[in-house]
């Protein structure tokens, strides 16, 4: 999977700047009502703060990815969703590591509805969100000639909460954004309950505009 993912990374923005080479430059322009477009994000830099089994715990890492949409319902507001995961990628670069001895993995798989409104080149979305976080305690051991890598832990978790993004529009195809997921509700094997966890991520945002 996570081959599949680092060549999507490295393929996604090169076709993005080929397919929309004109509007990439192009002098940015407010959005009006009925504008569409399709969103295809890399969370670049990804802060996880999550159940690791006997405690909550942060992870931090780099690279993901996302898609979704963005409609305007007037010239004001928008709404828009998307779904996506996270990793703790220990560089930011999408290549491939070997590992050694114990390490664990952080990621989370999320989806969200927001609604969103502009300031001038700044965007702001508030919604509700729902995630799948993850927690992996693994052990690679070389057994000559070949190495065996063994799941030692695992644990995974439903968490609920709100939604908060907010982006600059670099241009009408390029965007920065931060995003503050919260979450309050908590459900696992042991059942739901009341505790705070978070994901808080900058991304790269490319949006092929339909109209």
């Amino acid at each position: 999977m996570k081959q599949t993912l680092n060549c999507i990374l490295l393929v996604l923005p090169l076709w993005v700047f080929s397919q929309k080479k004109k509007n990439f430059h192009s002098k940015w322009k407010s959005p009006i009502q009925s504008d569409f477009a399709f969103k295809i994000s890399i969370p670049e830099v990804n802060y996880l703060y999550l159940n690791k089994g006997t405690h909550y715990e942060s992870s931090f890492g780099f690279l993901g990815l996302s898609a979704g949409f963005e409609y305007y319902l007037n010239d004001k507001y928008c709404i828009n969703m998307d779904v996506g995961l996270l990793m703790d990628h220990p560089i930011p670069l999408p290549a491939a590591l070997d590992y050694m001895g114990s390490y664990d993995i952080s990621s989370a798989f999320f989806g969200d509805i927001q609604i969103g409104t502009d300031w001038k080149r700044f965007h702001f979305d508030a919604g509700i969100q729902h995630c799948r976080t993850s927690y992996m305690e693994r052990e690679t051991v070389s057994l000559f000639p070949d190495y065996v890598d063994t799941l030692k832990f695992s644990v995974e978790e439903q968490i609920y909460g709100l939604a908060l993004s907010g982006y600059f529009r670099v241009s009408r195809t390029f965007n920065v954004g931060l995003n503050y997921y919260p979450s309050f509700i908590v459900r696992n094997a042991d059942g739901a309950r009341g505790h705070y966890a978070h994901l808080l991520f900058l991304d790269l945002i490319f949006r092929i505009r339909w109209r």
